[in-house]
């Protein structure tokens, strides 16, 4: 088996982002200025119409994870 096999993260199907209170315990936060292009039109994407997105290999969004955009925004999944 090699290495990069076992290091492969699970998939995650998006389906919202949601408001995150200040006062919650947060795993991983990120400015939205730290996302790729590709994983800030997915964020955008789920900002603006609730659609669903596969989070990508390297886990940029990744359930759990708060975006700081306007607010603070929690990824979540299903």
């Amino acid at each position: 088996m090699s290495m990069a096999t076992s290091e492969k993260q699970p998939r995650h199907h998006v389906t919202t982002v949601e408001p995150a209170a200040t006062n919650e315990a947060w795993g991983r936060v990120r400015h939205v200025d730290e996302l790729s292009e590709q994983a800030l039109e997915r964020f955008l994407s789920l900002l603006e119409g609730g659609t669903t997105v596969d989070t990508d290999a390297d886990g940029e969004l990744a359930p759990g994870d708060v975006i700081v955009f306007t607010e603070y925004y929690r990824i979540t999944a299903s």
